[in-house]
């Protein structure tokens, strides 16, 4: 019973990195240290737009996607990763064009 609950929250921990290091969380720190060593006279608007282009909607688009199609988080089924990943390289781009 023991090794279970150990098991369980081995599982949990690794599930909360997995999440942690994808892209749309790893972007964060990324731009933050990109805009630091650049241009500080803009920080808050770059940084908004950035999390709003490389995090926000991309996240939203999978979790929203992954509700209407009926299938989990991870989007482990090949198929359905399509859409989100076209929509987030848009999201992406035009982050980018905005900036």
């Amino acid at each position: 019973m023991e090794n279970k609950i150990i098991l369980d929250k081995k599982y949990l921990f690794s599930k909360w990195i997995s999440y942690i290091c994808e892209a749309p969380f790893l972007a964060i720190p990324a731009f933050i240290i990109i805009n630091l060593t650049f241009d500080m006279d803009n920080f808050l608007l770059i940084e908004g737009v950035s999390f709003l282009f490389t995090t926000i909607i991309p996240i939203l688009v999978i979790l929203i996607h992954g509700k209407i199609k009926n299938v989990d988080i991870d989007h482990t089924i090949r198929e359905t990763r399509n859409y989100p990943l076209l929509i987030a390289t848009f999201m992406y781009l035009l982050g980018a064009f905005i900036l």
